[in-house]
């Protein structure tokens, strides 16, 4: 369920983000959340740190902040700050939610479960967001239908993906992109 509120947190804290700042600097920034998962991954699953990924990291960091300057030439400074520091928590969260998410697979949590609940966080986060924040929120019967058939197909894929791999065996880094790459 953590998991689940991670990623509903950051899917709802990139969209406000990309509505405020350049889009390339935003997805580039929540894609960089792979910083953030080799560094958990190291800290709280015992990963290991070799020269390339801490060089990664440095790299991914001064890119970070080179984007960060180039932001605030472009963007005067204030709100669109506000909204580049809700990028990063988004990219944060993201990193966040692969770190939990490989955490309970690795307690042999099961793989399908974690996914159902994961899914079904961000429907209602997305529905309470399109309905209290967005203001433009209607059900409709086929709305309702296109939907469930969607995440269904979403979930039956994430299964067969599954089956094809171990992800239990395999470094955070690898199934983090399987567990979480489609759900945005």
């Amino acid at each position: 369920m953590i998991a689940g509120v991670l990623l509903t947190a950051s899917n709802i804290f990139i969209i406000e983000g990309l509505t405020h700042i350049d889009v390339s600097l935003g997805s580039t920034l929540y894609r960089l959340n792979t910083i953030g998962v080799v560094i958990l991954a190291f800290l709280i699953l015992g990963e290991s740190a070799g020269v390339f990924k801490v060089f990664g990291i440095m790299l991914g960091v001064i890119s970070v902040l080179l984007m960060y300057r180039g932001n605030q030439t472009t963007n005067p400074p204030g709100k669109a700050t506000v909204f580049f520091w809700l990028v990063v928590c988004a990219s944060l969260f993201r990193a966040i939610y692969g770190v939990v998410s490989k955490a309970g697979l690795s307690a042999n949590a099961e793989p399908h479960s974690l996914l159902l609940l994961a899914v079904l966080c961000w429907v209602v986060g997305g529905a309470f967001y399109a309905k209290f924040v967005e203001k433009r929120f209607i059900v409709t019967k086929k709305k309702i239908i296109y939907s469930l058939l969607l995440k269904i197909e979403e979930l039956n894929f994430r299964k067969m993906i599954m089956k094809e791999i171990d992800l239990q065996s395999m470094p955070i880094k690898d199934d983090y992109l399987w567990i979480s790459g489609v759900s945005l």
